[in-house]
């Protein structure tokens, strides 16, 4: 196997629904924090061919997606593959059923075949679909075998008491036997605490899993169990290839413009404009050049800090709910009302950013002739309403039609 320059990150997730733009833009920001190269998604419950599109295009810009349609509001697959130099797509192939996508990239002189799955709940289901899934496995690549696979090969890695000796189990058994596939958190042990991958209620499992072949397994590393807020699954993650320095990034400094009722940052405006009135030894030109570089400059650090305490306070709500999912897999159901208090305080933080996200979309179809979507513009009609006028007093009056509510603001004014 040829050596690879940098590594390959890779994960899988079952979203539990992948239709609402909000659920889109939080994955999206996941899959830019963890920088995956691949990701493996599994219930996408998108149908349609627009709602895939309009799916895939929020993604476009950074990564490719190789899709398998859902059936109804059931199922659906997709991998992301990143818009990268040293990775190249050859083959997509997925399943009518939703439950099944595999793609044959290049990366590094090797040649891959990443398969994500999406196993039926349904046991006589699953059996089919785990006898149908072995003909993939033949192949002169590297598999990659990762998804929700909705069983558990061992009692260790649930809860509850699994049916261990049914046939589908005794089926996947026999695939990976056969085809030297490896479970890959047994192989590349990294920092995480977490086992379980799928949490509801008092019922643990390790249900998403990932497999490598006997050829790549050496190189797999890294293996980590991440909690996430929108979903009840976890994201699993692990890195094919040696490890790389990372390369610092510098970010571009926008104006925050919370910054503008910002206590600090309003007394130093303040402050700043006293100076300057005060400074009367150097001309008007030089003194406006020198107040707008201080007013600069404060808004950096204002922004900045405000910027470092709202990351703060993300990286310990994370802290505590991975550290709440480790104590929930000794007790199962002990704290899963905690749980569910972390997941919401987070979606509360989400909820600003995505609202960001929303405005610079929508600025962003309206530059290249898109009109925005129908949620968008209920939701503007919504926030117009709850700030219409539809009743004012006015001198001893009481106005109701919008003509003479617009005459007395004028008389007013």
């Amino acid at each position: 196997m040829a050596s690879m320059t940098a590594p390959l990150r890779i994960g899988t997730l079952n979203v539990r629904g992948l239709g609402t733009h909000r659920k889109q833009y939080q994955l999206k920001r996941l899959m830019q924090e963890k920088d995956l190269d691949l990701l493996a998604v599994q219930e996408t419950k998108v149908s349609t061919e627009d709602a895939s599109d309009s799916l895939v295009a929020e993604f476009s810009l950074r990564y490719n997606a190789c899709v398998s349609y859902a059936v109804g509001a059931s199922a659906g697959c997709i991998i992301f593959v990143k818009n990268s130099l040293g990775i190249v797509v050859e083959e997509v192939k997925s399943c009518l059923h939703g439950r099944f996508v595999f793609c044959d990239i290049c990366y590094g002189n090797t040649k891959f075949r990443v398969i994500c799955v999406y196993a039926p709940t349904n046991l006589r289901d699953r059996c089919l679909f785990f006898r149908e899934m072995q003909a993939y496995f033949e192949c002169q690549k590297c598999v990659i075998l990762l998804g929700d696979f909705n069983c558990v090969l061992t009692q260790e890695d649930c809860t509850y008491t699994a049916k261990l000796g049914d046939e589908s189990v005794g089926l996947l058994r026999d695939s990976l036997n056969k085809y030297f596939l490896h479970d890959v958190a047994l192989f590349a042990m990294g920092g995480s605490r977490q086992h379980f991958t799928h949490i509801q209620g008092s019922s643990h499992a390790r249900l998403d899993r990932a497999y490598a072949c006997s050829v790549i397994v050496p190189l797999c590393q890294n293996y980590d169990v991440h909690a996430v807020s929108f979903s009840d699954h976890c994201l699993v993650l692990f890195e094919i290839g040696r490890k790389c320095k990372k390369k610092v990034v510098w970010e571009t400094w926008k104006l925050n413009t919370k910054i503008i009722t910002h206590e600090g940052f309003v007394d130093k405006t303040k402050k700043e404009i006293e100076n300057f009135f005060k400074n009367e030894g150097r001309s008007v030109t030089e003194r406006w050049e020198l107040f707008k570089q201080k007013i600069k400059m404060n808004a950096i650090e204002c922004g900045c800090y405000m910027q470092y305490q709202a990351r703060k306070q993300e990286r310990e709500l994370r802290a505590e709910l991975n550290d709440l999912v480790n104590v929930e897999a000794k007790n199962p159901g002990l704290f899963t009302h905690q749980l569910q208090v972390v997941k919401n305080k987070m979606e509360c933080l989400e909820e600003d950013k995505y609202k960001g996200a929303n405005i610079r979309a929508r600025a962003e179809r309206y530059l290249v002739g898109e009109a925005p979507t129908k949620r968008a513009l209920s939701d503007e009609k919504a926030y117009a309403r709850a700030h219409d006028i539809l009743e004012i007093e006015w001198n001893g009056k009481i106005l109701k039609e919008h003509k003479d509510i617009m005459k007395a603001f004028e008389n007013y004014y």
